[in-house]
């Protein structure tokens, strides 16, 4: 099945889903040639394309009172594909942020968080200016800073 560009998210709504044809035929519509092989996760947008915005690292975290500046999120697993939880860790570096500057490094966290709910209505604060694209397990991701309003570290990375 030819993969085809899927617009999923437009101004914070979700306007389209990505589908095998497994999950096209239940659903009644035509598959978008986005697949993983695994029946268990329908379909699985592999090339995502997220908007840069215009804000400088400066700016991202110039009203955080106290936060982690989060640079690589590394060994991502989805566990639950319905809710889009996933858990991995932090990696190539990971900074404690107090009274809106980079207080220093911090060791790497594991996390377990639903992507939806990270990025849903009211939850990115701001959006970076420096969008790169970076390889992942799924294809290759455009993706600029985030400043998010919360993130859930669930413990020490093991390592």
């Amino acid at each position: 099945t030819p993969k085809r560009r899927v617009e999923l998210v437009t101004a914070g709504v979700t306007v389209g889903l990505v589908h095998d044809r497994r999950s096209a035929a239940l659903a009644g519509t035509e598959p978008t040639g986005s697949s993983v092989g695994s029946e268990s996760y329908g379909g699985y947008p592999g090339d995502l394309f997220l908007e840069g915005g215009h804000q400088s690292l400066e700016e991202l975290i110039g009203d955080v009172e106290r936060g982690l500046l989060v640079t690589d999120l590394w060994y991502n697993r989805i566990l639950d594909p319905k809710t889009q939880v996933v858990t991995g860790l932090t990696r190539n570096g990971l900074f404690l942020i107090e009274g809106g500057a980079i207080a220093g490094p911090v060791q790497n966290l594991r996390y377990t968080q639903s992507v939806v709910g990270a990025l849903a209505p009211g939850h990115v604060l701001g959006v970076g200016e420096d969008a790169r694209l970076v390889s992942n397990e799924g294809g290759i991701v455009h993706v600029p800073s985030l400043r998010l309003r919360a993130w859930a570290f669930t413990g020490g990375a093991r390592g």
